[in-house]
Order: C-alpha cells, then sequence, then structure tokens
C-alpha cells in the first residue's frame, strides 16, 4: 500500500482452471510493485497441511461438505498467517482463487453456496475486488483434459465447470 494508508487490499482472482488466474496475478503483482505498492501473492488451496490434502483428494475420496471443511480449515490458516498479518501492514494482498471458489466449486456439488459464504465471512475478510476471468472454450477443454489426469471424471469435471460458469455469472 501506498504511504498514508492504514490497510491493505485484498484481490482476488477467480475462475475456471486454465482462464489464466496465475499468469495474470503475477502481471498485476509486477505492475503495481512497479508503481511503489507492496504486494502479497498468494494461492488456494494453499501449500500448507491442508491446502496439500484438497490437491490429492480424488473424485469420490471425499463428500461435497468434506471438501468443504477442508477449504474452511485451509483458509483459516491462510487468514491468519498470511492474509490479515498481510493487510495489517498496509500491503495489498492479491490471491489467485479465494472462497468464491469454493462457493462455485462446492455449490456444484450440491453445497447452499449462501452457507459457505457466511462461513467464510465470519473470519475471512471480504476482498476489495473480485475479478472473475473467462477463458476461451479450448483452454477449458485443456482443463478438463487435465482433471481427466488426476483422475476426475470428464462429465464430473464438464458439468462442474458449466455450473461453475452459471454461478459465477450471476
Amino acid at each position: 500500500m501506498k504511504e498514508g494508508s492504514s490497510r491493505g487490499r485484498l484481490i482476488a482472482l477467480e475462475g475456471i482452471d486454465g482462464s489464466g488466474k496465475s499468469t495474470h496475478l503475477k502481471l498485476a503483482a509486477r505492475a503495481l510493485r512497479e508503481k511503489g505498492f507492496e504486494v502479497t501473492e498468494l494461492k488456494e488451496p494453499t501449500g500448507g497441511q491442508w491446502g496439500e490434502r484438497i490437491r490429492w483428494l480424488r473424485q469420490g475420496d471425499v463428500t461435497g461438505r468434506e471438501e468443504v471443511e477442508l477449504f474452511l480449515k485451509d483458509r483459516q490458516e491462510d487468514v491468519q498467517h498470511n492474509i490479515k498479518p498481510a493487510l495489517e501492514a498496509g500491503k495489498t494482498v492479491l490471491i489467485d482463487r479465494y472462497y468464491f471458489s469454493t462457493m462455485a466449486y462446492q455449490g456444484a456439488r450440491g453445497i447452499d453456496v449462501e452457507e459457505i459464504r457466511k462461513l467464510n465471512e465470519e473470519f475471512a475478510p471480504v476482498p476489495d475486488l473480485v475479478k472473475s476471468l473467462m477463458c476461451r472454450w479450448m483452454w477449458g477443454l485443456n482443463a478438463l483434459k487435465r482433471a481427466a489426469a488426476r483422475g476426475r471424471s470428464i462429465l464430473n469435471a464438464a458439468n462442474t465447470w458449466k455450473r461453475w460458469l452459471k454461478f459465477i455469472r450471476r
């Protein structure tokens, strides 16, 4: 954050796999740093114990509700150890996915999205800006192929992608 500001800013980049979130986060971070901002770059799931467990899940390993619980635990650690301290230090926090992704993906699994939002906003700062990145269908198809390589059903991944797009357009 520039001089004279007391609280940092939280900016969340959301989008389906392959939409360019990580690339745009790096570009935004570089541009902000060039303008004198202190920037913290984060991503979800994190590299912590809960985030790593989430990364290794395969379709059917856990219920949608159990996934939500894992994301909540991962996010609580991230908020406590990274997000809040950076914001309190006046930094700009850029995050590749945040609780809106949990709302979209686990909402696609039948979990109430407003319940997910409420559970997150009990402890997680509401972003100052949420940018949803859309992608061409071919990029999305490549993301589906990667999902299949990780053991996810392409049909389930495609249905989740459709529901994610419907959710994000609301």
